[in-house]
C-alpha cells in the first residue's frame, strides 16, 4: 500500500512513479497536488497495455530520467532477441489452446484478452481460450473452460495460495477435474511477476513457451 501523506513528504521527494491509484485524493493526493507540492509524477503506460512496445517505452524513458540510457537500451535490446527467438521457434507450428488461471474457485479468475499476459500467451504460441473478453485479468467461468477444452494450464504463483494447492483444487474439487490437460498434469507455474508489465515479460513468455513445446511435439 502507499505511504501516508505525512511519510511521503518527510522524504522530501521530487519523483513519483507506482499505481496510478496512489495519486489520488485519498492516498498521496492528485497529480496536480503532487506536482504543486513539487513532486513530478510519471505513472508507465505499461500499467493498462496489451501491447510490448509500451513497455519498451517506459524502460527507455526511466533510462533517461535515471541517467542508465545506455543500460536500458541495453535490457529493450535484449528483451527484444529473446522474444525474437521464441517467435522463431514457434513458427509453423500449431497454437496451443491455453487456459491462463489466477484464482479462485467459486469462478475462475483469469488473465483476459486485453493485457499484456494474452500478449505473452500469443507470442509463445498458444491461444488464450478467453482472448475475447475485454479485460486483462477478471472473472471467467468453468463452463467455457469445459466447453473449449485447453491443451494446457498455465498457473500464475504468488501470494498465500500456493501453486500446489491451486493444482490440487483443480485436480480434486474443481468443475474441471474430468479435462485432459487437468488429468494429464499440463500445468505451466508462471510467477506473476513474469506476467506483469515490466523487464520480466521476456523471459515470461520464454517460460511460457517451453511449456507449451511437450503439447506441440
Amino acid at each position: 500500500g502507499a505511504p501516508t501523506k505525512e511519510l511521503f513528504y518527510s522524504l522530501n521527494p521530487t519523483f513519483l512513479t507506482g499505481w496510478q491509484s496512489i495519486a489520488t485524493s485519498k492516498n498521496l493526493g492528485t497529480i496536480e497536488e503532487l506536482n504543486a507540492n513539487g513532486v513530478e509524477v510519471f505513472f508507465t503506460k505499461s500499467q493498462k497495455t496489451s501491447n510490448l512496445d509500451d513497455i519498451y517505452e517506459d524502460i527507455l524513458y526511466f533510462g533517461k530520467r535515471l541517467n542508465l540510457e545506455e543500460n536500458a537500451k541495453k535490457v529493450v535490446e535484449n528483451m527484444k532477441s529473446e522474444i525474437e527467438k521464441v517467435k522463431v521457434f514457434n513458427s509453423g507450428k500449431k497454437k496451443v489452446k491455453v487456459f491462463a488461471y489466477d484464482s479462485q474457485e467459486s469462478a475462475p479468475f483469469i488473465i483476459g484478452g486485453n493485457g499484456i499476459g494474452n500478449t505473452m500467451i500469443e507470442l509463445a504460441g498458444g491461444e488464450n481460450i478467453f482472448k475475447d473478453s475485454n479485460f486483462g485479468f477478471g472473472t471467467g467461468n468453468w463452463e467455457k473452460v469445459l466447453d473449449e477444452n485447453p491443451e494446457l494450464i498455465l498457473i500464475v504463483d504468488y501470494g498465500d495460495k500456493s501453486y500446489e494447492s491451486k493444482i490440487k483444487f483443480l485436480k480434486q474439487e474443481s468443475p474441471i477435474l474430468e479435462l485432459q490437460a487437468v488429468k494429464e498434469n499440463r500445468f505451466v507455474r508462471i510467477p506473476l511477476s513474469y506476467i506483469s508489465s515490466g523487464i520480466k515479460v521476456s523471459k515470461g513468455i520464454e517460460k511460457i513457451s517451453e511449456g507449451l513445446r511437450e503439447v506441440q511435439e
